[in-house]
């Protein structure tokens, strides 16, 4: 993947959803992997990226200006970059965002309703 915001792959999807013990069983079916579960967040590893799922009230924990339009929901995504560079581009453009973390978070609003991180390439949170 090239992009001038220095955007390598996706490393994450983050998924809400009032159906979290449902969704769950789901994912680990098609994935063949178990979720771990800390602090009510599931993540289910797939070797090069993770699928997080959780409620709406756990997800604004992480995003908390975010609009839940619909549930199941994609929230966010996660992807590897050139943080440098993502977040240059971010201000030639003029798009608002925060750094928490050591990663870069564009809002929901700011980004079409699905949240954008940037994590550093190689991180592998």
């Amino acid at each position: 993947m090239h992009h001038p915001n220095g955007a390598r792959s996706i490393t994450e999807v983050f998924v809400c959803t009032d159906e979290l013990e449902a969704l769950t069983a789901k994912y680990e079916r098609y994935s063949g992997q178990k979720a771990d579960d800390r602090n009510g967040i599931r993540t289910i590893n797939l070797g090069l990226s993770r699928i997080l799922l959780s409620s709406p009230t756990g997800i604004h924990h992480l995003l908390p200006d975010l609009e839940i339009p619909t549930l199941p929901f994609l929230a966010a995504f996660t992807v590897s970059a050139d943080l440098a560079r993502a977040q240059q581009v971010l201000k030639e453009h003029e798009v608002a965002f925060s750094v928490s973390h050591g990663r870069i978070i564009v809002s929901p609003k700011d980004a079409y309703g699905c949240a954008v991180v940037f994590e550093a390439a190689g991180s592998g949170r």
